[in-house]
Protein backbone atom coordinates (compact mmCIF):
# COMPACT_ATOMS: atom_id res chain seq x y z
CA UNK A 1 0.00 0.00 0.00
CA UNK A 2 3.03 2.68 -0.26
CA UNK A 3 2.59 2.89 -3.77
CA UNK A 4 -0.98 4.06 -4.12
CA UNK A 5 0.22 6.67 -6.00
CA UNK A 6 1.59 4.63 -8.47
CA UNK A 7 -1.40 2.47 -8.64
CA UNK A 8 -3.63 5.44 -9.02
CA UNK A 9 -1.41 6.82 -11.78
CA UNK A 10 -1.79 3.58 -13.66
CA UNK A 11 -5.80 3.87 -13.34
CA UNK A 12 -5.91 6.74 -14.39
CA UNK A 13 -4.03 6.01 -17.68
CA UNK A 14 -6.24 2.63 -18.49
CA UNK A 15 -9.17 5.20 -18.33
CA UNK A 16 -7.82 7.37 -20.26
CA UNK A 17 -6.78 5.20 -23.11
CA UNK A 18 -9.79 3.24 -22.93
CA UNK A 19 -12.31 6.12 -22.95
CA UNK A 20 -10.21 8.03 -25.56
CA UNK A 21 -9.45 4.78 -28.18
CA UNK A 22 -12.69 2.84 -27.52
CA UNK A 23 -16.22 3.59 -28.68
CA UNK A 24 -18.54 2.99 -25.47
CA UNK A 25 -15.14 3.84 -22.97
CA UNK A 26 -16.99 5.45 -20.60
CA UNK A 27 -19.98 2.76 -19.90
CA UNK A 28 -16.93 0.52 -19.81
CA UNK A 29 -15.27 1.64 -17.17
CA UNK A 30 -18.09 2.54 -15.17
CA UNK A 31 -18.76 -1.49 -15.71
CA UNK A 32 -15.43 -2.21 -14.38
CA UNK A 33 -16.26 0.39 -11.49
CA UNK A 34 -19.65 -1.62 -10.68
CA UNK A 35 -17.90 -4.96 -10.97
CA UNK A 36 -14.75 -3.82 -8.28
CA UNK A 37 -16.84 -2.09 -6.29
CA UNK A 38 -19.22 -4.87 -5.83
CA UNK A 39 -15.94 -7.12 -5.22
CA UNK A 40 -14.62 -5.10 -2.73
CA UNK A 41 -18.18 -4.73 -0.34
CA UNK A 42 -17.78 -8.93 -0.76
CA UNK A 43 -14.15 -9.09 0.85
CA UNK A 44 -13.25 -6.25 2.41
CA UNK A 45 -14.93 -5.37 6.24
CA UNK A 46 -17.35 -2.58 6.16
CA UNK A 47 -15.27 0.04 7.58
CA UNK A 48 -12.32 -0.24 5.28
CA UNK A 49 -15.23 -0.42 2.28
CA UNK A 50 -16.47 2.91 3.13
CA UNK A 51 -12.74 4.44 3.23
CA UNK A 52 -12.46 2.82 -0.05
CA UNK A 53 -15.32 3.94 -1.61
CA UNK A 54 -15.15 7.13 -0.36
CA UNK A 55 -11.45 8.03 -1.00
CA UNK A 56 -10.38 5.68 -4.38
CA UNK A 57 -13.80 5.02 -6.12
CA UNK A 58 -15.97 8.19 -5.84
CA UNK A 59 -12.61 10.43 -6.85
CA UNK A 60 -11.80 7.73 -9.38
CA UNK A 61 -15.62 7.65 -11.01
CA UNK A 62 -15.49 11.68 -10.77
CA UNK A 63 -11.90 11.37 -13.17
CA UNK A 64 -13.49 9.20 -15.69
CA UNK A 65 -16.93 11.33 -16.13
CA UNK A 66 -14.38 14.37 -16.57
CA UNK A 67 -12.72 12.52 -19.14
CA UNK A 68 -15.90 11.30 -20.94
CA UNK A 69 -16.47 14.66 -21.09
CA UNK A 70 -13.52 16.32 -22.57
CA UNK A 71 -12.62 12.86 -24.82
CA UNK A 72 -16.01 11.79 -25.83
CA UNK A 73 -15.11 10.02 -29.58
CA UNK A 74 -18.54 10.57 -30.73
CA UNK A 75 -18.27 14.78 -30.52
CA UNK A 76 -15.49 14.82 -32.87
CA UNK A 77 -17.20 14.83 -36.07
CA UNK A 78 -16.02 15.52 -39.54
CA UNK A 79 -16.95 18.73 -41.60
CA UNK A 80 -20.21 17.77 -43.18
CA UNK A 81 -21.03 18.36 -46.82
CA UNK A 82 -19.26 21.19 -48.48
CA UNK A 83 -22.78 22.11 -50.42
CA UNK A 84 -24.34 22.82 -46.94
CA UNK A 85 -21.86 25.19 -45.40
CA UNK A 86 -22.46 28.68 -46.58
CA UNK A 87 -19.59 31.53 -45.80
CA UNK A 88 -20.07 34.79 -45.35
CA UNK A 89 -17.91 37.58 -46.05
CA UNK A 90 -17.73 40.60 -43.53
CA UNK A 91 -15.65 43.58 -43.23
CA UNK A 92 -12.97 41.39 -41.40
CA UNK A 93 -13.33 38.02 -41.64
CA UNK A 94 -15.59 35.23 -42.80
CA UNK A 95 -18.13 33.85 -40.47
CA UNK A 96 -18.78 29.79 -41.79
CA UNK A 97 -22.18 28.34 -41.11
CA UNK A 98 -22.25 24.54 -40.88
CA UNK A 99 -24.97 22.55 -41.75
CA UNK A 100 -27.36 24.82 -42.97
CA UNK A 101 -29.80 22.49 -43.89
CA UNK A 102 -30.55 22.74 -39.98
CA UNK A 103 -32.57 26.02 -40.84
CA UNK A 104 -31.28 29.65 -40.05
CA UNK A 105 -33.31 31.87 -38.24
CA UNK A 106 -32.45 36.26 -38.86
CA UNK A 107 -34.07 37.97 -36.01
CA UNK A 108 -33.98 41.96 -36.43
CA UNK A 109 -36.67 45.12 -36.57
CA UNK A 110 -37.60 46.64 -39.23
CA UNK A 111 -35.11 48.63 -41.95
CA UNK A 112 -31.87 47.03 -39.90
CA UNK A 113 -30.64 45.38 -42.98
CA UNK A 114 -31.34 41.88 -42.50
CA UNK A 115 -31.67 41.20 -46.12
CA UNK A 116 -28.64 42.84 -47.08
CA UNK A 117 -26.16 41.14 -44.97
CA UNK A 118 -27.74 37.60 -44.62
CA UNK A 119 -30.59 36.80 -47.12
CA UNK A 120 -28.41 38.43 -49.91
CA UNK A 121 -25.01 35.98 -49.20
CA UNK A 122 -27.49 32.85 -48.90
CA UNK A 123 -28.74 33.75 -52.58
CA UNK A 124 -25.33 34.08 -53.57
CA UNK A 125 -23.88 31.06 -52.22
CA UNK A 126 -26.99 28.92 -53.89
Amino acid sequence: MNNWIVYVGIGCLVSFLIIRYIRYGFFIMLLFIGILTFTLYQYLALPLFVRMVLYGLIPYLFYNMVLYVYLDKEESETKGNKVYRAIFKTQNSKIVLDNIRRGVSIIGSAGSGKTESVVYNFLKHF
